[in-house]
């Protein structure tokens, strides 16, 4: 099995006291100003293993230095979701036409450390040029679901 790596690019903002707050609690370092909004951008790619959809990026602009350029503390973390916490998984268009890779998942605890997802769901905008790479990989998805549905029915 050839495993398609889709890439992803993204970009929230941290923009209340309660944000900052929260960020803290997480250990993160980050320089805020008062009343100042933070943009952060994260790069990654989304990508079927054995028994899990990887999704492996880095966030850059919560730790960016006066000079622009990365710190130290931009690394990349990787998140497993295993293929039994997941629901459903489109790549999905929006009004804009931009499409969006969407994994629905059955579990809350499965992406508890990214601030950008609400833990039900992940959401992930790709480049036009990409939606073939993430059609491909909810094909694969969806066919490792269903033989997995498949070999517990015949258990039964």
């Amino acid at each position: 099995m050839e495993t398609v790596s889709v890439p992803f690019r993204l970009k929230y903002s941290l923009m209340n006291e309660h944000d900052v707050l929260r960020e803290l609690e997480r250990g993160d370092a980050l320089t805020i100003i008062a009343g100042m909004k933070v943009e952060v951008e994260v790069l990654g790619f989304v990508r079927l293993e054995a028994d899990a959809i990887v999704v492996e990026f880095r966030e850059l602009g919560a730790s960016r230095n006066a000079a622009g350029g990365d710190e130290a503390g931009a690394t990349v973390r990787r998140v497993r979701i295993p293929l039994s916490a997941v629901d459903s998984i489109a790549v999905k268009r929006s009004w804009m036409l931009r499409p969006w890779l969407i994994i629905e998942l059955n579990r809350l605890d499965v992406m508890p450390a990214v601030r950008w997802s609400d833990g039900a769901s992940v959401v992930l905008p790709l480049k036009w040029r990409d939606r073939t790479r993430g059609r491909a990989l909810t094909v694969t998805v969806l066919n490792q679901l269903a033989d997995r549905q498949l070999a517990r029915l015949g258990e039964c």
